[in-house]
């Protein structure tokens, strides 16, 4: 998979002599929390549905906050046979560059970080309630560590997704 640092995609974008665009994959929220000021916000768990408009483009940036969610939507993109370049360290790297950034003000937990706080907090009540009530409590457990060994394993996260579709990241 091809990719691109911050410097390089910089200067790309200033560059009126091109045909690509910079597609943010983060949910709609984390966008409006703060974005590169080119980027159009496709949000990862949209992509396949993306996928059909963006194939006329010549290339397609592809950015998230760290580069993880960028580099799964360079894959679902490549099978539509569509010329992506993953932003190496997303919005992240370009922040600590000291590049700027459009916001609307409004900050949102990253999906990331509300994936920790869920499955901490699921784990926290299969414990209180495998000792108060019923030992079968202790298998919500042992499902969040399945569901988290799965998601470390194959990048693929369906707690991600479905945070994602809350009404707090829209």
């Amino acid at each position: 998979m091809k990719s691109v640092s911050i410097d390089e995609l910089d200067k790309l974008l200033h560059d009126d002599d091109h045909d690509e665009v910079l597609l943010d994959v983060r949910t709609p929220a984390e966008y409006k929390g703060g974005h590169i000021k080119e980027a159009q916000n496709d949000p990862l768990s949209e992509i396949e549905q993306a996928a059909k408009h963006l194939k006329d483009i010549g290339t397609v940036y592809v950015s998230c906050g760290t580069g993880n969610r960028s580099r799964q939507a360079c894959e679902i993109l490549s099978t539509h046979g569509i010329n992506v370049v993953n932003v190496e360290g997303g919005l992240g790297a370009w922040v600590k560059e000291g590049k700027a950034v459009e916001s609307t003000g409004k900050k949102v937990i990253p999906i990331i970080r509300q994936v920790m706080i869920v499955a901490g907090i699921l784990m926290l009540m299969s414990i209180i309630m495998g000792d108060i009530y019923s030992a079968y409590w202790y298998l919500l457990g042992a499902l969040v560590g399945v569901g988290l060994l799965f998601a470390g394993l194959t990048g693929i996260c369906t707690m991600s997704k479905i945070l994602a579709k809350m009404p707090w990241n829209k």
